[in-house]
């Protein structure tokens, strides 16, 4: 049959047979006219010779193993492609050739007896490994063939065939196997030789094995339905003729959105052989493909795959067979898995959202227990500056009325001032008579006083409410439990993604000895998120808390509503917020339904057509297509049933297609969808490159410098305050020096409550571990990029700094590991960190300021709890401002020591 691929090669053809007979009439020589097939063939060959020298440069990049088996699945026209492309490369990867003597003793020739006097030879010389006296010798075989010796198989028609078939008869187009497969394969760098084909491993038995199909007869049709019934990664060489063109172009039709029925695809089957097996390929195979991608659907997408030898470039075919062996999902899924794997990262992700909304629940609690603690430590402070400030404004203004009064006295006895208006006998009037002498005068208490007393009760409250909140935090803890709930969202997050990709812990090549190794990384993954869900529980958050399950923690795995809203709070949520605080994406402008308000000839004609658009657009995004808009359409007139009439004819176009299979887009492929991450099935490295490095590498590159103003902001407050409190000691300003020392005190303890020295250094260094890993990435050939060992690397730097991160911003307080000794009592509570900062370290490049001798600040922010440094700080200023020689070690003893 004329395949529709070849067309564009047989057009060549015929262009070089005219070419070729006009130089036979010219110098006469007949024999250089070539065919079509003739032309067609040496294409096609030359075409799986580079294909093949690419591969061989592939493996050896990715040190990779060829393993060539000439005991059950001996093939001599890949053996002898294989040897031709080994000839055009200087690499040399590792070739394991598995043979048999039974196989080599059966041939009867003068070059195979030479084969078996070497290998007798051969056999003489070894010795047992770690045996007494193990020898080393050596000996060089002797191969009596040259690859080339085969290109032309019309030589070995006339020529006896070294071994007989077994009804005694060799076809003259398999003559030359004959000749070919009775000596060793000659480009091996290690033999495995067996008696018997009985004795005789099988290629699996070395490790993960993928096959690479061409052409194929009688021997390759059984081989081939096995490794597809089997799921086990094989590339297939559409347009390369044999079996190999029949199971390839059926795997195409199947791979496409609408599946054909069987008898469609049996009449579209490729098969373009007269061998014996194309006698046998019929409605069997069909349903076995067909039923193949009902039980996997992802089986032609990702492991029995395809390439088009006319059509693709030698990159794109490396890249196919690259991404089918280094592909996550290998091997059929067991019977009854269902949508298991699914599911699993499903629950795994309704454990995170348990701990990630009630980490942004205690997160609140904590912000404020700590912040009012500190804002209230500051307005002691304040409040004891006041007060001091007007207990000496009521002292002055009594002296001064107390010495208004006794001029007033003075002036009453004087015998000669007749003006006693402003004098009051003292003691008043009694019996109508007056007492002693002498006056006293009106008093009436001053705004002075009133705020005296404000502030006496201020300095005196405001300690007690602020203990009070100290203590409510101590015991409620909502920062340690805020740093265990969302440590543990974090760590499980990074789970799933180690899960997905198959890397590190979720490699399958650690479960080859259990069998099931796809079940053995399932139940790893399970057995690791549940015992970190399980462990936030019981190290914090199980002392007086409870997880609140709401949102998408209540949906449930069995109803397909829930499910769907399940995926949907996962992409949104991880779209939205990378980190906890991620930017949000700006929504893309809702498309509206345009209508011309004057109806002009040609306006009309815009209108009607803007008016078809919005309609056709509506229609994809309700198919999914295009992302659907945030808001509805504008409800005008005509709008409702240009919708139904539009969503009719779209029903009418899907069920057309779902019935019938269009025979005009045969030679189409069907594009493949845009790449996306639905955050729950398995994807590639470069998927998680793509979707999870990169958007997390320009995450923190935003981070970073948001961190460091604020940080710089902050230290540049509790500079100019420490400042001021200098400037107003010069201006001798002695009662204020302690509140801008308070203030300073303040911004630093917003520096070591929100942990922003740590934090800034850990997301720099997450760049730069992110950078370098996108760098080096960026330089990886595509063979490199598919490596197990590229994949390890990839995810542990990526997952490593996201949870170095975290852990940075909970103040290092954040542990999924439980605490055994359980000690939580009120001395224990003294010495860990306040909240979320908790007891943060100063780093390296932090400057070193020397100790205050009274208070112990040095200016770090450490130490402590957040609220206790902010008292005793800011009352042992008051105190010492107060005339006070006793330096407090409770904040608040010293600022009620102030207080007459």
């Amino acid at each position: 049959m004329r395949l529709p691929s070849m067309e564009e090669w047989r057009r060549f053809a015929v262009q070089h047979q005219m070419q070729s007979s006009r130089r036979a009439v010219r110098d006469g020589r007949p024999d250089c006219v070539k065919d079509e097939t003739t032309v067609v063939n040496e294409l096609l060959f030359q075409r799986l010779v580079t294909v093949y020298t690419a591969m061989i440069e592939a493996n050896a990049f990715a040190n990779n193993w060829i393993v060539i088996d000439r005991v059950i699945g001996k093939s001599p026209t890949a053996d002898l492609l294989l040897e031709l492309a080994m000839g055009r490369t200087t690499t040399t990867p590792t070739i394991i050739v598995i043979d048999t003597l039974e196989r080599l003793f059966n041939f009867e020739s003068p070059g195979a007896e030479s084969q078996w006097a070497s290998l007798e030879q051969l056999v003489q010389m070894s010795s047992t490994i770690g045996a007494v006296g193990e020898g080393r010798a050596t000996k060089a075989m002797q191969f009596m063939y040259t690859p080339s010796d085969f290109l032309d198989a019309t030589k070995y028609y006339n020529m006896p065939s070294p071994r007989k078939s077994d009804d005694g008869t060799t076809p003259l187009g398999k003559k030359w196997e004959a000749h070919y497969l009775q000596s060793l394969f000659s480009y091996a760098t290690h033999y495995i030789l067996f008696q018997t084909a009985a004795d005789a491993m099988y290629a699996d038995d070395i490790g993960r094995v993928g096959a690479v199909y061409s052409n194929g007869g009688d021997f390759t049709f059984e081989r081939l339905q096995l490794r597809i019934a089997q799921g086990t990664p094989l590339v297939m060489f559409h347009n390369s003729g044999g079996v190999t063109q029949a199971f390839a172009s059926l795997q195409r039709m199947l791979m496409r959105g609408v599946a054909p029925s069987a008898t469609a695809l049996m009449a579209k089957a490729e098969v373009v052989s007269t061998d014996q097996w194309a006698e046998d390929f019929g409605l069997t195979q069909v349903m076995m493909m067909k039923e193949l991608r009902e039980r996997a659907p992802s089986l032609y997408r990702t492991t029995v795959v395809s390439v088009d030898l006319v059509k693709d470039t030698s990159e794109d075919i490396l890249e196919t067979i690259t991404a089918c062996f280094s592909a996550v999902d290998g091997g059929m899924p067991e019977l009854g898995l269902g949508d298991a794997e699914a599911m699993v990262v499903r629950s795994a992700w309704k454990r995170h959202f348990a701990h990630f909304e009630n980490a942004k629940r205690f997160r609140k609690r904590s912000v404020f227990f700590n912040v009012s603690t500190m804002f209230l430590a500051t307005l002691t402070t304040l409040a004891s500056v006041l007060f001091i400030h007007f207990d000496k404004a009521v002292k002055n203004d009594n002296s001064n009325e107390e010495l208004r009064l006794t001029n007033r006295c003075n002036a009453c006895s004087d015998p000669g001032n007749q003006d006693t208006d402003f004098c009051t006998p003292r003691g008043g009037e009694v019996d109508g008579e007056w007492p002693a002498t002498g006056c006293v005068g009106l008093h009436t208490e001053g705004a002075d006083e009133t705020a005296l007393k404000i502030m006496q009760y201020s300095v005196v409250v405001l300690p007690i409410v602020t203990v009070l909140i100290a203590t409510m935090q101590a015991r409620f803890r909502p920062g340690e439990k805020f740093a265990a709930c969302l440590v543990a969202a974090s760590e499980i997050t990074a789970e799933i993604y180690k899960y997905r990709t198959r890397a590190l812990d979720y490699d399958e090549a650690n479960f080859r000895k259990e069998g099931n190794a796809a079940n053995a990384a399932r139940q790893l993954f399970t057995a690791t998120v549940s015992e970190k869900y399980a462990n936030a529980l019981v190290s914090e958050v199980s002392k007086g808390g409870a997880l609140r399950m709401k949102g998408p923690t209540n949906l449930s795995l069995n109803d397909e509503e829930d499910t769907m809203k399940l995926d949907e709070a996962v992409l949104s949520h991880m779209r939205n917020k990378l980190l906890d605080n991620c930017p949000r994406k700006r929504k893309p402008p809702t498309p509206k339904l345009v209508y011309e308000t004057e109806e002009t000839p040609s306006s009309q004609g815009i209108g009607h057509c803007r008016s078809i658009c919005s309609n056709v657009e509506y229609f994809f995004t309700c198919c999914g297509v295009l992302p659907r808009p945030s808001s509805c359409f504008c409800r005008l007139p005509g709008v409702k049933r240009a919708e139904q009439s539009v969503a009719k004819a779209a029903e009418k176009v899907l069920e057309e297609a779902r019935t019938a299979f269009d025979d005009d887009d045969d030679d189409e492929e069907d594009k493949p969808s845009d790449r996306y991450d639905d955050m729950v099935t398995s994807f590639s490295l470069e998927d998680y490159v793509d979707y999870r490095t990169r958007p997390m590498a320009h995450h923190f590159e935003n981070v970073a410098p948001k961190l460091s103003k604020v940080l710089q902001l902050l230290e540049l407050l509790a500079i100019l305050s420490t400042s001021s409190a200098a400037i107003l000691g010069i201006f001798r300003l002695p009662d204020w020096v302690a509140l801008p020392i308070a203030i300073s005190t303040f911004f630093s303890a917003l520096i070591a409550y929100f942990n922003l020295y740590q934090r800034t250094a850990v997301c720099n260094a997450a760049v730069k571990d992110l950078h370098g890993l996108l760098t080096k990435w960026e330089g990886l050939s595509l063979v490199n990029r598919r490596t197990r060992q590229m994949k390890a690397e990839a995810v542990d730097i990526t997952e490593s700094s996201y949870i170095a991160v975290i852990i940075a911003k909970c103040g290092g307080l954040g542990s999924s590991k439980s605490n055994d000794d359980g000690d939580d009592g009120d001395e224990e509570d003294g010495k860990k960190g306040g909240g979320d900062g908790g007891e943060a370290p100063a780093p390296a490049h932090a400057p070193s300021w020397n100790a205050c001798p009274k208070c112990g600040y040095d200016g770090s922010g450490g130490g402590g709890t957040v609220g206790q440094q902010m008292m005793g700080n800011a009352a042992i200023a008051t105190a010492a401002v107060g005339g006070s020689s006793r330096v407090a070690s409770n904040g608040i003893s010293a600022a009620v020591a102030t207080v007459p």
